[in-house]
């Protein structure tokens, strides 16, 4: 008996996990990881002249690389100034080094009584402040080993964003905005990535976090994937881009990571929102 009540205990156990396991690749989870050089080098001028509104995160963590674009763990916002071309400026390699001037910051983003409001409820983090003269938010990314935040440059899943909205700071994803891309399993090759009903829309989503979690913020990953950001700048940062009129932009291909124009739809009117996510530096090992 006690033989028999063992052999079911270890079977369990490992065909439990294997099951689990198996349900986690079922679903497509990829944990794709790029640094900053790898991503920036894959947007095209093109692709940022089409564009009105960038996100960038370094879902890095650990000490940050002297002179580095955004340190580990931070977020940037950036909007493009009225009648401007680009928002980044770039070297030979087309590497991005830095932001043009004259583009918008937070403080020209947000609506000035919610920025103070948003300023005054973060003493303890002093925020914002900045970094190489950009104004930078702190947040959480995924966990390296659990759900890693994974890497690349999206579109906004707008409807995703909308049907979801949640503006009570209490949510644990309040005024979550959603990333545009699909999960696949690993064992699909890109060719038949929309021959499979196994796709399925990201749950990735850049949101607010609760003041039991503003500890971790800028410090180190602890989120399931999403980026935990400030809830009162994350409702300032939604109501921009609520605001935002939809635009015909260069429609990408939610089946990459990194950018691939979609043959099917190349243009698409939708919110002019790119969101940026890189892991690190080429330097710099995560």
């Amino acid at each position: 008996m006690i033989f028999r009540f063992f052999f079911n205990f270890l079977f369990i156990f490992y065909f439990g996990i294997s099951f689990s396991h198996a349900q986690v690749i079922q679903t497509g989870y990829r944990s794709v990881l790029h640094n900053f050089e790898t991503v920036t080098k894959s947007l095209s001028l093109e692709i940022e002249e089409s564009y009105e509104l960038f996100i960038i995160i370094n879902s890095a963590e650990g000490p940050t690389p002297t002179n580095a674009f955004l340190p580990n763990q931070h977020m940037l916002v950036v909007g493009k100034e009225f009648g401007a071309s680009q928002v980044f400026t770039r070297d030979k390699n087309n590497v991005i080094t830095g932001v043009a001037q004259n583009n918008l910051s937070l403080t020209d983003l947000l609506e000035s009584r919610l920025f103070a409001k948003a300023k005054a409820s973060s003493p303890v983090l002093g925020l914002p402040f900045e970094w190489n003269g950009l104004e930078i938010l702190p947040v959480s990314t995924g966990t390296r080993y659990h759900f890693p935040t994974f890497s690349g440059i999206f579109q906004l899943n707008w409807s995703r964003s909308q049907k979801m909205q949640s503006h009570n700071y209490s949510d644990p994803m309040s005024n979550a905005l959603y990333v545009g891309y699909f999960y696949h399993d690993d064992s699909i090759e890109p060719q038949d990535f929309k021959k499979n009903n196994r796709d399925r829309v990201s749950y990735l989503a850049i949101h607010g976090t609760p003041q039991e979690n503003w500890n971790l913020l800028g410090r180190t990953r602890a989120s399931h994937g999403c980026a935990r950001s400030l809830p009162h700048f994350s409702e300032g940062i939604f109501r921009v881009v609520e605001s935002l009129p939809a635009k015909k932009v260069i429609n990408l291909d939610w089946n990459y990571e990194l950018p691939h124009v979609d043959k099917a739809e190349p243009y698409r009117l939708t919110k002019p929102v790119l969101i940026i996510i890189f892991n690190g530096y080429e330097s710099q090992s995560t």
